[in-house]
Formats: C-alpha cells, structure tokens, sequence
C-alpha cells in the first residue's frame, strides 16, 4: 500500500465554499503576508503538497476572469517560491493561466502538479429542472488546447496532470442533493436531451444497474482522457484521476466510489486522488443525525473535517492515496459522529 499523501487547501479567494468567506470579512484574501503565514502553517501541520486555487468553483460561484486568476496567483507565488522550494499544485481550469503561470521560472521549479477540475476536457452542460425531473444536455468541446500547453511548456515532463470527472458541469449545475440515485443510467437520455425521473430509493446503496452505469461513466471518462494525452505524447503514469466528489454524485455515489476504487486501479493503474474535504455529501450526514442544530460554525467545520478524515482512511483502504483537505488529518479533533 503506498503512503498517502496530502495536498493542504489555500484559496485564493473570496467565496470559496468553505473559507473564503471568513477571509473576505478580513479584507485579507489577497494579501500576501496573511496568505504566506496560511502557507507557513499548512507546510507545519503536515503537507506534502499545497495546492493553490483562484477561483471557486463550489456551486452558484461567479467564474472569475482569466486576467483576474492570474493575477491574484501572480501575487501570491512571486513571494512564496522568492523564498521556498515547497513543491505546488495550481488549481486551474484554463489553458491560458496555465501558460501564463507555466512559463515564469521561479513558479515552474514549485510546481509539481496541475489540478482541473474540467479534467482537462472543456464542458458545458444545460439542465432545465421541472419539479422532480431533470432534462439535460452535454456538449464535449474537449480540452485539447490544455494538454497541448503542458506539453509545450513542461519540457522536463515532470508534472503530474490531477483530472477530474464532473458530469454536471464546473461549478456544478446541479447539487449533491439533487443528483439523482439513477442519474448515470440515464446518460444515454442526457445525451438526446430527453426528460428522465428524478428518483432516490429508500435502500442505503445503489441498485448493481446504477452502480455499473456509475463505474462506465467514469471509465469512458478516463478512456477518453488518457487516449487525448497519447496524441499529444503525454503518458498514461502522469495522470491522476480524480473521481470528482461533489460534482454529480450524491450521498450513495460518494460512497460506492469506495467499492469502484479498487476496480479503478486495477483497470487503469492509476493513481486516485480524493477531495472529499468538507463537501456537501458529508453535511447531509451531519444534518441526518441533526448534528448540526447543536454545533456552532467553527465547531461543524471541525465535524467536516473527521467526517472528511473518516472518509478518507475508507478510500486509502480501497488503494487511493493522494487527498485534497484542508486540515491535516494530525490536527483533527474527535466527535462522536459515525457512518
């Protein structure tokens, strides 16, 4: 089993779902020595990588112009790689911040991996809600200019491509708790933009239809990806796949990609990366046993983040080993919440 490795959160942001907002009633998102301490104390707690995000992507945020990406990731890593060697990960989804950020010397000796949320495809995808039925359409454009920059710039080869799969879009045009439990086995209905039921059974998992559906979603997903990086002579060991919590999947799908896992792996013999932190599948468990009622902000924050550290252990069993958090699991307080 290898060891894990965690990617400690630092947003650059004012609305990121988690902590951007505490940041902005500061007036100190931006500022480099606040975001330099924040760093500082990541680096302390435990990080093996920091990965460094502009823009939010959680669901309802504004996109955020490329311009204005590139700047407020400007400010932050002319400072930081100034005076560290820390290894990075640039949270992006856009060919020209990655060129942008890519090409200065001082940031590319950080940067170790790139993470996209789009997966380095590009995706649009319309959804029309009418009461309890959803009607969708999903247009691929690809995301092809994206491989191709990693490929001009990275001339070492040495960085590590984190794609995602999302199937509703970035940011996410439906919610967690909207999503379906028959959403994939209906892919094919998306396509034609036909209307499908909305339905969520009563049992605690996924019916085997819906989680082989499930499974070949994200399969042809990964196929896809992996023969777009060939062309462009990007091999298969450098990307990691990232099942996307939080995009397209409900409470049962974030914990039947625990049983996909190992499936994954052994098909693709890739690395699985997991940003379960803080994501709204695990409210829903804090709210089911109406744990939130009695916690105040900070303290379910801190509830999150076992419930984060809970998940995580049963994804490292599974074989993942890369998680996207923002606590390190060391400084985690304990409550008496269980799964």
């Amino acid at each position: 089993m290898q060891t894990a490795k965690y990617f400690l959160i630092l947003n650059i942001t004012p609305d990121s779902f988690s902590d951007g907002t505490d940041r902005i009633a500061e007036g100190d998102f931006r500022n480099s020595k606040w975001l330099l301490e924040k760093a500082e104390n990541l680096i302390e707690a435990g990080a093996d990588v920091l990965d460094i995000g502009a823009e939010s992507t959680r669901p309802g945020a504004e996109t955020v112009s490329t311009e204005e990406e590139i700047k407020r990731l400007e400010e932050f890593l002319k400072v930081f790689c100034a005076k560290s060697d820390f290894p990075l990960s640039i949270d992006t989804r856009k060919a020209e911040v990655m060129k942008v950020i890519l090409s200065e010397p001082l940031f590319y000796k950080n940067i170790a991996y790139i993470n996209d949320v789009e997966g380095f495809s590009n995706s649009e995808i319309s959804i029309e809600t009418n009461e309890m039925s959803f009607g969708a359409q999903e247009i691929a454009f690809g995301g092809d200019e994206k491989l191709k920059v990693i490929k001009e710039i990275d001339v070492d080869n040495k960085l590590k491509l984190i794609c995602m799969h999302s199937s509703v879009g970035v940011p996410p045009k439906l919610k967690t708790a909207e999503i379906a439990d028959n959403f994939y086995t209906q892919k094919k209905h998306l396509r034609s933009g036909k209307f499908f039921n909305y339905g969520k059974s009563h049992d605690e998992n996924l019916s085997e239809e819906e989680l082989e559906a499930f499974y070949e979603n994200i399969c042809e997903f990964y196929e896809d990806l992996l023969l777009r990086a060939a062309k462009q002579g990007i091999a298969s060991n450098r990307i990691i796949f990232d099942p996307g919590l939080g995009f397209g999947k409900n409470l049962k799908h974030s914990y039947a990609l625990i049983k996909l896992i190992p499936k994954f792996i052994q098909k693709f013999r890739s690395q699985v990366f997991v940003g379960a932190s803080r994501k709204s599948f695990l409210r829903e468990i804090i709210d089911s046993q109406s744990i939130g009622k009695v916690l105040n902000y900070q303290n379910q924050l801190e509830a999150l983040d076992l419930l984060t550290e809970k998940y995580n252990q049963l994804a490292y069993q599974a074989g993942a080993n890369l998680f996207r958090v923002h606590v390190h699991p060391s400084q985690i307080k304990e409550y008496n919440i269980h799964r």
